[in-house]
């Protein structure tokens, strides 16, 4: 699966099934898929893969847990019955984040951009997406540089010059911002920008069989949720 187009119809496709579908089984089902098409299929690191998915199962377990505390106070009572409703939430949550994973760690960002492209997104939103992710990189290595520089300096010894050095850097890094963009648009300015910003059009081999086993596949999971229900 090389077609960007695939890998976006695959990742939404099982992330709509995820979602709409409500149900632990299906829920499960396309958790493995995508962890098992990310590491065994695309090659990354399970480690890196596992890392990865510590920070939402961070936030979804704290979130669940206020559902459960909420509904606690609330009736006074703990019914055994909705832990499988509080476990359906956790594993809706894991399984649309490994579909997004899976974008994310196969399809580099021009990729990404081409099948927006593909889909008739407007030119101006591609845009602003292709600058944001470029200066995201610029700002994060120019973080990095002030932050060592303050740290070599004892910057976040203690937490009153931690506060202190924190404020340095975020203004630091909003005056930067600033400064980049300017020099940002008056260099496309100088190279003749009108409005649009021109990249090389990249051509990809379509295989219609890639959907045909998506279909197939979504179809196969729809059964096995039903006969897990009967």
């Amino acid at each position: 699966m090389k077609n960007p187009n695939e890998k976006l119809c695959f990742s939404i496709l099982f992330l709509f099934l995820c979602i709409f579908s409500n149900d632990i089984v299906m829920s499960s089902l396309v958790f493995l898929t995508m962890g098992i098409m990310t590491v065994f299929v695309a090659k990354i690191s399970l480690r890196v893969y596992l890392k990865l998915l510590l920070l939402p199962l961070f936030f979804t377990l704290f979130g669940v847990l206020g559902v459960v505390f909420a509904q606690w106070s609330s009736s006074l009572s703990f019914q055994e019955n909705n832990m499988l409703i509080y476990l359906s939430l956790l594993l809706k949550a894991l399984a649309s984040t490994s579909c997004l994973y899976f974008l994310i760690l196969t399809t580099p960002m021009v990729d990404v951009i081409y099948s927006l492209q593909c889909i008739r997104l407007p030119k101006l939103f591609l845009e602003i997406m292709i600058l944001m992710y470029r200066y995201i990189f610029v700002l994060l290595e120019f973080m990095t540089i002030i932050y060592i520089s303050q740290d070599s300096r004892l910057g976040y010894s203690s937490y009153k010059k931690s506060f202190y050095s924190m404020g340095k850097l975020v203004s630091a890094l909003f005056l930067s911002s600033y400064q980049k963009s300017m020099e940002c648009y008056s260099s496309m300015e100088s190279r003749a920008y009108q409005g649009e910003i021109k990249v090389l059009d990249l051509h990809y081999r379509k295989n219609s069989k890639n959907y045909v086993y998506m279909i197939l596949m979504a179809i196969l999971y729809f059964a096995i949720v039903c006969l897990v229900k009967e």
